[in-house]
Formats: C-alpha cells, sequence, structure tokens
C-alpha cells in the first residue's frame, strides 16, 4: 500500500509539472504573436512572414522568417530578448551553436 502512494504522488507531481510547462509555453507563444501582430499557423494558409519556434536548452525561442526579406535569424525568448547579441553585438558564433543544437518544432504563427 505503501509504494502505491509513493507511486501516485510521483505520479500527481509528473502531471502538473507538465502542465505548468505546457502552460507556460502556451503563454508565451501567445506573447511573442501578439508582439509580432502575428496570428497562430494552422497549416491551412500561405504565408510569407511567419514565426518559427525552437527549442534550446528546454527553453522555447522564436526566430522571424520572411521569404522576401535578406535577414539575419535572430532567435529571441519569451521575453523577446535576442539570443545571439553578446553586449550589443550579434555573436556569429553564438548563433551558429544555437542552430546546431536546437531543435526546430516548427512554424507557430503567421502575419494576420
Amino acid at each position: 500500500m505503501q509504494n502505491l502512494s509513493i507511486l501516485l504522488c510521483f505520479g500527481m507531481m509528473f502531471l502538473f509539472t507538465c502542465t505548468h510547462h505546457e502552460t507556460n509555453e502556451t503563454d508565451c507563444t501567445s506573447t511573442i504573436l501578439k508582439q509580432y501582430k502575428m496570428v497562430p499557423f494552422t497549416g491551412q494558409t500561405n504565408y510569407c512572414e511567419s514565426l518559427v519556434l525552437y527549442e534550446y536548452q528546454d527553453q522555447p525561442y522564436f526566430v522571424y522568417d520572411c521569404c522576401v526579406c535578406d535577414l539575419i535569424p535572430n532567435p529571441v525568448d519569451c521575453d523577446n530578448q535576442s539570443y545571439c547579441l553578446t553586449n550589443g553585438e550579434y555573436d556569429e558564433n553564438k548563433c551558429q551553436l544555437f542552430f546546431e543544437k536546437s531543435r526546430r518544432i516548427g512554424v507557430v504563427g503567421v502575419l494576420e
């Protein structure tokens, strides 16, 4: 009976931890989409400007993409802070490492 109680306790902790993480990521995505004046991507529309979600070190990052723009990729976190800037300068090595080590989740938003 004691083993069942311990198992149930760990199961509940896991359940609440996962739900909290997913809720924070959803809130983060919604906030970033509003800042970029975008709507969630449903897969039902063609797009040129989008936000792509990446995961790096268990944190979400977003990269603005534009099919007709010449842009340097600039991942931002949930606070819209650039990952690739070091002391206000674009750090190419740091950014390259990000894209080598991160996991691309996919398009999460498109321009309204």
